[in-house]
């Protein structure tokens, strides 16, 4: 199933093959009623047509570049996250971060099982919100535990696939996304603490 940004992107695309088309069929179609070519000084080959090829190739760049710039896939997946050390419920464990709008957007999107199961994905933002999380293109269930400013947990919310508009109660700066098994496993429950005990390294191979 296509997210909405690639369905933006075909339809981008679609539109640009379209308008170019609809140019030059205009165009010829101009000439063929007007006809008397030369005393009208109708030009046999249009001069806009290479412009038209070359606003087309660019858009094309563009579209790619923006494909490239939000990314989905392997290349762009949660394992390709910075990674950290966090300290939960007294047990240091190692965590994705996203703190980017790019890495936020992407989340546990087109992941494994495996994967989903294995990392923990800690999404943080600079201000306090109510920000929203929803659960397309995730393979299984996750437990979303809202922290706030003072990085205790305020809230859990249980997140099943293909669904949306998971929002915390009151604003916070932070969550994290594990698996249910994990989220047992860790004890979360409201009033746990969790802190970043480590800065946040480049990409590295998930470590359990």
């Amino acid at each position: 199933m296509l997210n909405p940004f690639e369905v933006f992107f075909v339809l981008f695309i679609l539109g640009v093959l379209v308008g170019a088309t609809k140019i030059h069929f205009l165009w010829f179609r101009l000439v063929f009623l007007l006809g008397e070519r030369r005393r009208r000084k109708i030009p046999a080959k249009p001069e806009f047509i290479p412009a038209v090829l070359l606003r087309l190739s660019v858009a094309l760049g563009l579209a790619f570049a923006a494909a490239g710039c939000f990314g989905t896939g392997p290349e762009a997946g949660v394992d390709r996250m910075p990674l950290a050390r966090a300290i939960i419920n007294g047990e240091t464990v190692p965590v994705r971060v996203a703190e980017t709008p790019r890495h936020r957007a992407l989340g546990f999107q087109y992941v494994d099982r495996s994967t989903l199961s294995e990392e923990r994905l800690l999404l943080r933002w600079d201000e306090p919100g109510r920000p929203s999380l929803h659960m397309r293109n995730v393979p299984g269930p996750l437990v979303a535990a809202w922290i706030d400013a003072s990085g205790e947990v305020v809230e859990l919310q249980h997140m099943e696939p293909g669904s949306s508009g998971y929002k915390p109660e009151r604003p916070v700066v932070a969550v994290l996304e594990v698996s249910p098994e994990e989220a047992r496993r860790l004890g979360l429950e409201p009033g746990v603490s969790v802190r970043v005990s480590s800065q946040v390294r480049e990409p590295q191979q998930s470590v359990r």
